[in-house]
């Protein structure tokens, strides 16, 4: 939500969107998330274990094809993705156990996997 409050304050609404309203639109209409459905008409997506399986391949497609810019996963699914980024961004390495009552941090390996993803040969020359 702050990506796009910055980029309506900005003046520049669809900044994440990087084909015209008029090519997004029949994919965002099929899209059973109707939050979704709009938040993609802004080149914006979010992935997690709940999302209809229609609408991940969707967004996949949409990711991969480069029309939406931005992909919000969630913590569950670092293993389940298989799209990689220009960038990947980890706002935090820790999760809340309920059994236990505290916080632990993410192991090593999930950290290393979701950073793993910010790669893409033959596309970025540098990172």
């Amino acid at each position: 939500a702050e990506l796009l409050t910055q980029a309506a304050a900005d003046n520049t609404p669809s900044r994440f969107l990087h084909v015209s309203e008029e090519e997004i639109a029949p994919a965002a209409g099929v899209l059973k998330d109707t939050t979704l459905s709009e938040l993609v008409k802004q080149g914006v997506g979010y992935y997690h274990a709940g999302l209809d399986d229609s609408d991940r391949r969707a967004l996949e497609h949409l990711f991969t094809a480069g029309a939406i810019q931005v992909l919000v996963v969630a913590k569950d699914l670092e293993w389940a993705v298989r799209l990689n980024a220009h960038l990947v961004i980890i706002l935090d390495t820790q999760s809340y156990d309920g059994k236990d009552h505290r916080y632990v941090d993410y192991h090593i390996t999930d950290v290393m996997q979701m950073v793993g993803l910010a790669s893409r040969p033959l596309v970025d020359t540098a990172g």
